[in-house]
């Protein structure tokens, strides 16, 4: 085992200095298992005792695995295959893009779309102008298509196509570049969609538009918020979602409940992950947050942070710890990008560091972190998971 593998395991013994009702918080090694190849992800199986390890794909194949740790399903992967998994876990799809042969000219798309077990549901095509198609999988199974300087959206399943809105901006024919962006709601036939628009001649004077669709009826009035479109970020089985502007150079992220503003924040979104039906956990390159769905507040940050160094972050609610990796870039000496100085730390709500500690030598991947459940986070380096649980002693 070369030094890429090798964990500095001895020294994980993480002891937590705050205490709770006289008890001790202390984290510690659970569990390890090192693969053949290094895995590109990891997702974790989050309900159910056993083997913790939903899925793993690495640059050859797919690999769902039974609560007993045996592989029930595997999907060979070519360089061409693009992964993508809807936040819901329900539903994952493989993404494939070729030149068309015809004078037209083109590029054909192929969403292969699988259910949690990885059993094939369904093959949709669709043909665009160019390779910019802006595609998702969503809670329903079904791809949303989007394609910029385009007014159209589009819902696929199969050969069906379930929802065609040929024009979502007010004025038609709007001579700007266009961006539009959709989510679907909590509804079944529930849509929202974000385009910019234009209120006046004056090219300095931009704003988007929100609207709610019923399949492709609009429903109420458009809402209007000012800036340029960047994302939507839906929440699942939710009629929540972020949407994500610019103002010149200043950022903004805002939470929303259908046409309804609940929050602004002025922040750049790094990463945005639910953690329950009433908590979002949002990195932005400053700063961790936490914020309550209801009402948009923020439950708890740590700030500021330079997410430069950071490879990945996650938040734990039921113990209020901020756990991340900071990591060191550095060249070998054959000239290939690597890192090293891994380093795990926590924080509480407070914003106190409660923990620090080094792991791993160096590695040509960045290392990744998540919640597995209540009392359990993993981390993921190149070809090894390591697991570790937290306990009050």
């Amino acid at each position: 085992m070369n030094s890429v593998h090798k964990f500095l395991l001895g020294s994980l013994l993480l002891i937590i200095t705050s205490t709770l009702s006289g008890a001790v918080l202390r984290i510690r090694p659970y569990s390890q298992w090192t693969f053949a190849e290094p895995m590109q992800q990891v997702i974790y199986r989050e309900q159910g005792a056993g083997f913790p390890i939903y899925l793993l794909r690495d640059s050859t194949a797919i690999s769902l695995y039974d609560s007993t740790g045996d592989i029930i399903r595997q999907l060979p992967l070519t360089a061409e295959d693009r992964f993508s998994i809807n936040t819901g876990r329900t539903a994952f799809m493989l993404v494939q893009q070729h030149a068309t042969l015809s004078d037209s000219g083109g590029i054909v798309y192929s969403f292969q779309v699988y259910n949690s077990t990885g059993q094939q549901i369904y093959t949709a095509i669709h043909q665009a102008a160019g390779n910019d198609l802006a595609y998702q999988l969503t809670e329903r199974g079904t791809v949303l298509l989007t394609e910029p300087g385009k007014s159209w959206v589009l819902e696929l399943a199969a050969e069906d196509t379930l929802r065609y809105i040929a024009a979502v901006d007010s004025v038609a024919g709007q001579a700007y570049p266009l961006k539009v962006a959709a989510a679907v709601l909590q509804e079944p036939n529930e849509l929202i969609t974000a385009n910019s628009c234009l209120q006046s001649a004056d090219l300095d004077t931009s704003s988007l538009e929100l609207k709610v669709w019923n399949h492709d009826q609009q429903l109420d009035a458009q809402h209007f918020v000012a800036g340029s479109l960047t994302g939507i970020t839906p929440l699942a089985n939710s009629d929540y979602y972020f949407l994500e502007t610019e103002r010149g150079a200043a950022p903004t992220l805002a939470l929303f409940n259908r046409l309804n503003q609940l929050k602004t924040y002025p922040w750049r979104s790094w990463s945005i992950q639910s953690l329950n039906p009433k908590l979002v956990f949002v990195i932005t390159d400053q700063d961790f947050n936490v914020i309550n769905l209801g009402d948009g507040s923020v439950a708890a940050s740590y700030h500021p942070i330079d997410i430069s160094s950071i490879s990945d972050a996650c938040y734990l609610p039921e113990w209020g710890l901020f756990l991340y990796l900071r990591y060191e870039p550095y060249f070998t000496e054959n000239g290939r990008q690597a890192f090293r100085h891994f380093e795990l730390e926590g924080v509480d709500r407070s914003g106190r560091i409660v923990h620090r500690s080094s792991f791993g030598s160096w590695s040509y991947a960045l290392p990744h972190i998540a919640r597995v459940k209540q009392d359990i986070f993993g981390v993921h380096i190149y070809n090894s998971v390591l697991l570790y649980a937290i306990r009050l002693e």
